[in-house]
């Protein structure tokens, strides 16, 4: 098999793409996956350059993919739901995806589904289960949040990120499923594409960030709920009415949502529990300070891994809820493309929808 890996922690430019054996099932409970196509994630770059290795455990090389599509190889005595020759999609938050086969043991965290018919290639299957449930989980909590005063229906959201992997499919949730009043932000370029690519009415304000102040734009407190895909939730937080929410996916996250519960992982060292519990604590000022200063709360949303939410996911898109907005395509063959393409990640600048590498 073939796999996209880093052999050291740095930027993109240090993958490789690493040959090895085969893989086979070992337990009863293992499904063997020929991947088609995967996705890269923000999650991915982040992982691989090792900023987070002096608090939490990663392994070298890095294996990277956290999406994949792709049929079903053969399955353990214990699988039930799926035979050989099953198109499937799914995620696995260890990564690894990024190659030419993976093992999915149901015994353990894992996420697969069968493939929606309605989508029409592996790049578009490949693009959608980490950010799609990322989306559906955060819109799902607030949704609950706001549960007293009819749930998000009628509510008015800003999602920034408009043609970003998560912010694409937010939008798209927030206007078809829960009937929001939409707006996002976005660079000039990316602006006239959103009716073409998100769908006919789905942005009802679209803020050029790069020339505007995006709150004097919108206006202070004008908006029920922030759902923050960039990072950027403390500059965002004066657009919230007082009682609003403001869930982020990209600011840094409390210690806890780093402790591997995994019995089978590694133990953790001492810098590294000392280093979770002061992000808590970081964690916990800053949802006080939004409470005290603005009167919003805030919440951080860690994606788990469910196939009861891959189930759900796909009731979506074969329903039309949602539909992928694939980016940039390359062949694991071309390492070249693959690490131009995620160095303009790297560097922050994403591109359009979800960057997917076929298989040969």
């Amino acid at each position: 098999m073939r796999s996209l890996i880093a052999p050291a922690f740095g930027p993109p430019s240090v993958y490789q793409v690493l040959e090895s054996p085969d893989l086979v099932l070992t337990k009863p409970t293992e499904i063997l996956v020929k991947i088609t196509a995967a996705s890269i994630n923000g999650h991915d770059i982040i992982m691989a350059s090792g900023k987070t290795k002096m608090i939490q455990v990663l392994p070298l090389p890095y294996p990277i993919g956290l999406d994949y599509a792709g049929f079903v190889m053969a399955v353990g005595a214990e699988v039930q739901g799926y035979a050989p020759g099953d198109a499937v999609y799914g995620f696995s938050l260890a990564g690894g995806c990024a190659a030419t086969q993976i093992l999915v043991d149901l015994a353990r965290a894992h996420a697969i589904a069968k493939v929606p018919s309605i989508l029409e290639s592996p790049a578009a299957a490949a693009s959608l289960p980490a950010v799609a449930v990322t989306a559906h989980l955060g819109l799902l909590r607030a949704n609950t949040f706001f549960a007293e005063t009819g749930g998000l229906a009628g509510k008015t959201v800003f999602i920034p990120g408009a043609l970003s992997g998560v912010g694409s499919i937010a939008l798209q949730l927030a206007k078809r499923v829960y009937g929001c009043r939409t707006l996002t932000a976005a660079s000039p370029g990316k602006i006239p594409r959103l009716t073409e690519l998100l769908g006919e009415g789905v942005v009802d304000v679209a803020v050029d960030y790069t020339t505007a102040d995006v709150v004097k734009e919108l206006g202070k407190s004008t908006v029920d709920f922030v759902f923050d895909t960039t990072g950027l939730a403390a500059d965002y937080l004066p657009l919230i009415r007082r009682s609003g929410l403001c869930l982020s996916i990209a600011r840094l996250p409390p210690g806890s949502t780093l402790r591997n519960e995994d019995p089978e992982a590694p133990p953790q060292s001492r810098v590294a529990c000392i280093g979770q519990n002061v992000m808590d604590g970081m964690d916990t000022a800053f949802r006080t300070w939004a409470r005290t200063r603005y009167g919003v709360t805030y919440i951080y949303q860690k994606t788990d891994v469910s196939d009861a939410d891959m189930s759900a996911l796909s009731e979506l898109v074969q329903t039309s809820m949602l539909k992928p907005v694939v980016g940039k395509t390359a062949s694991l063959d071309d390492i070249e493309t693959i690490r131009e393409v995620c160095m303009g990640m790297f560097s922050g600048k994403g591109g359009i929808g979800k960057f997917v590498i076929t298989m040969p």
